[in-house]
């Protein structure tokens, strides 16, 4: 199950919670797909993935394609994990390792990930940051 979010400029939300599904992988791709034909510059990604069980393998490899291609679309993504969970800890590492973009990165604490995104923000999309930050997964 998952939520993305375009609320604010160039920022984009997403919330993940369990794992992904083939055919939640399947409208999450349509649904970026739409965000990046809709913007004219590179988009920022906040991803909170603390609650996530490791994705089925062709799932995790499908996301690390598209996140190939879609790395010129991205100015910058950081994804938070929680500690605890260290299947999904270890799969978020390697998905990004493979998908070859410095851009992105992985955090533990909400702060570290705020200071890596601010940079890329403007003032309404960095509260927006800091409140979707502040926010926890709702069903």
């Amino acid at each position: 199950m998952f939520r993305m979010e375009q609320r604010v400029g160039r920022l984009v939300e997403v919330r993940y919670h369990e794992s992904l599904t083939l055919d939640d992988f399947t409208r999450l791709m349509a649904k970026t797909r739409t965000l990046f034909e809709a913007s004219s510059l590179p988009l920022v990604f906040v991803t909170d993935a603390r609650y996530v069980s490791p994705f089925p393998r062709d799932v995790a490899d499908s996301l690390v394609w598209v996140m190939r291609r879609d790395n010129p679309k991205i100015a910058a993504g950081g994804i938070l994990l929680s500690r605890e969970n260290l299947m999904w800890q270890r799969q978020a590492e390697r998905i990004l390792m493979e998908a070859r973009n410095t851009v992105r990165r992985l955090f533990f604490e909400p702060l570290d990930l705020a200071a890596w995104l601010s940079p890329h923000l403007d003032g309404d999309e960095r509260r927006r940051l800091d409140a979707f930050l502040l926010e926890t997964w709702a069903k």
